[in-house]
């Protein structure tokens, strides 16, 4: 599951399709993968997303809504208070 995670993060991925390829209940796998990784599935998208988004505004010169869009967050202002919690700042003072 971590590396189809890792694969697909910009994808929409949900518990229950992760939980019907590995053939267990979603909150089995839920529960699983928080005792293996610390962390749920879904706090492991997001962490994935805000890498790769970080690393588009160092890199890229395309707006935070293009950046926010690919990453997979639904636009700009769910990138923004998403990268505000976790680096301190918003992404346009990050870039």
């Amino acid at each position: 599951m971590h590396e189809r995670i890792r694969g697909e993060f910009r994808d929409a991925i949900t518990i229950a399709a992760l939980a019907r390829q590995a053939g267990v209940h979603p909150v089995h796998l839920a529960r699983t993968f928080r005792k293996r990784y610390v962390c749920s599935p879904a706090e492991l998208v997001r962490r994935l997303r805000l890498e790769w988004a970080a690393q588009q505004l160092e890199a890229v010169h395309r707006s935070i809504g293009e950046i926010a869009l690919e990453a997979g967050f639904h636009d700009q202002s769910h990138l923004t208070r998403a990268f505000r919690e976790a680096q301190g700042m918003p992404p346009g003072a990050y870039r």
